[in-house]
């Protein structure tokens, strides 16, 4: 019992070291590996080494995210399960969160890099987990081999059971099987060597900023947080790792492929006071899309009432949980129409905020937004992708230089000895299908954009004007003539 002391007492040593949360900052003079992050050189007994990384991310504030594993504990108590609700964490959520490092500089360790007109994120190991919900796809009733085949389309079932068998996919910190049916609550776990997709290396302008909000021209192809095969490649954490903002809080979104106004407000306060006013409808919004087709003239309301909206041109999802519609109202208005072309540039004022809405609405109307594969538009935008990604951080690759890389505002060099065998080591994964080439993570034809732009936003008496982008700066005569904007 006293040697487990002492060695619990000289991990939590090693970990407040290594920016654990018993320590708030990293310092400068921290190990740090290009694309690995920050480390710690732990010495073994018999003469090697052990490498801590420390954490690509910070965990959530709430306490406890496991809430499957809080009920096998409380058993069939309900007064016990709702105790361990309140803040009693499940003994594996506490060693793992105990001895993780945490630290407020968490998020660094791989790099952007720059090419072929793109932003990339150099390959890392990551967890990913998913909170099994009817609201979420694809949802409790599905079994492990349904859930990967769904979630991970990419992967071969041979690799899924692999990474099943190999303790690489857990469910609720355990090990499972294939045939495992998810449950409403469950976690997935995902280990993995990330690849993640691109977006477009685009400036990304500032258009207000004070010491409660930050408003931003959002550029299209990024997306606003984590999610699906962005983790790095979002706007918030692109915000943190090259200006420091963090803990920046979401009141609105923008479809990726959306560009335009963007309000981030900086802490809960001001957050809470725009958030009311999106909440009641209390904020004008004005949108630019181009569309397919000879739009009416004048300006007039499409009220229509929304049942579901896509996820992929496939996989649709309702908006409410019985599957009733939602009231959804925008007011339209042509701006310009090109013959040549056969395109219009429209004006869109949402008076709510329903996901897709916009594009919904206009593709119900036979005018179906430029490049919006998922509602109808016959275009695509081919990317700029002509090698695979596997090739663009190859080990070998000297085309890459010093100055295509991005590094965080954490990131400092070092001359530790173990530093060029940690970067080689994360930069390729034997085991990895995206790194032996076996697949590919990235579709050439998927659009990078659709032409919709958030233009104004007028709330809490403010007001935000976006630049128009390029797609639309050809309509400018029209635009100053027709005054709409």
């Amino acid at each position: 019992e006293n040697r487990l002391k002492m060695c619990r007492n000289a991990i939590r040593s090693a970990l407040a070291l290594a920016g654990s949360k018993y320590r708030p900052k990293l310092k400068e003079t921290e190990l740090y590996a290009r694309g690995v992050g920050h480390y710690l050189v732990l010495p073994r007994r018999d003469g090697g080494n052990r490498f801590l990384i420390l954490a690509k991310g910070p965990l959530s504030i709430r306490k406890t995210r496991f809430q499957n594993i809080a009920e096998e504990i409380s058993g069939d108590n309900p007064d016990n399960l709702k105790f361990h609700k309140l803040g009693i964490l499940p003994r594996n959520e506490k060693v793992f969160r105990d001895y993780l490092p945490l630290h407020e500089d968490a998020f660094s360790g791989p790099s952007y890099v720059r090419k072929n007109g793109l932003l990339w994120v150099q390959p890392y190991y990551a967890v990913i987990t998913q909170h099994v919900r009817e609201s979420s796809h694809p949802g409790p009733g599905v079994t492990i081999r349904e859930y990967c085949s769904m979630i991970l389309p990419r992967f071969s079932t041979q690799e899924h059971e692999n990474d099943v068998a190999n303790g690489w996919i857990v469910v609720n910190l355990k090990k499972t099987s294939m045939d495992y049916v998810l449950r409403e609550g469950d976690t997935v776990s995902k280990m993995g060597h990330y690849h993640e997709k691109p977006i477009l290396d685009l400036p990304l302008q500032i258009i207000h900023e004070d010491e409660g909000l930050v408003v931003v021209n959002k550029p299209p192809s990024w997306p606003v947080h984590s999610a699906g095969g962005f983790r790095m490649n979002s706007l918030h954490n692109i915000l943190y790792k090259t200006i420091g903002y963090h803990k920046l809080r979401t009141v609105h979104r923008l479809d990726r492929m959306t560009s335009g106004v963007l309000i981030i407000p900086k802490n809960q306060k001001v957050a809470s006071e725009i958030g009311k006013c999106f909440i009641s409808d209390q904020t004008y919004k004005q949108y630019v899309a181009l569309v397919h087709g000879k739009f009416p003239a004048g300006k007039f309301l499409h009220d229509s009432p929304l049942e579901t909206y896509n996820l992929t041109q496939t996989v649709k999802r309702p908006f409410t949980k019985n599957g009733g519609k939602v009231s959804a109202s925008t007011y339209f208005e042509l701006i310009a129409y090109d013959e040549s072309s056969d395109q219009s540039l429209v004006s869109c004022q949402p008076l709510t905020g329903r996901t897709h809405q916009l594009r919904l609405h206009l593709s119900e109307l036979g005018h179906p937004i430029v490049y919006d594969t998922i509602y109808g538009s016959t275009s695509t935008q081919n990317t700029p992708l002509q090698e695979p990604f596997t090739r663009e951080f190859n080990a070998d690759d000297d085309e890459l230089k010093e100055e295509d890389f991005i590094h965080d505002i954490y990131h400092t060099e070092n001359t530790d000895p173990h530093r060029d065998m940690l970067e080689k080591r994360f930069r390729f994964d034997p085991n990895c299908a995206f790194c032996t080439g076996e697949n590919f993570r990235h579709d050439e034809t998927e659009p990078m954009f659709i032409c919709l732009h958030s233009y104004r936003y007028k709330v809490n008496g403010y007001e935000f004007v976006a630049e128009l982008p390029h797609w639309a700066k050809s309509f400018q005569p029209q635009i100053e003539q027709q005054n709409i904007l």
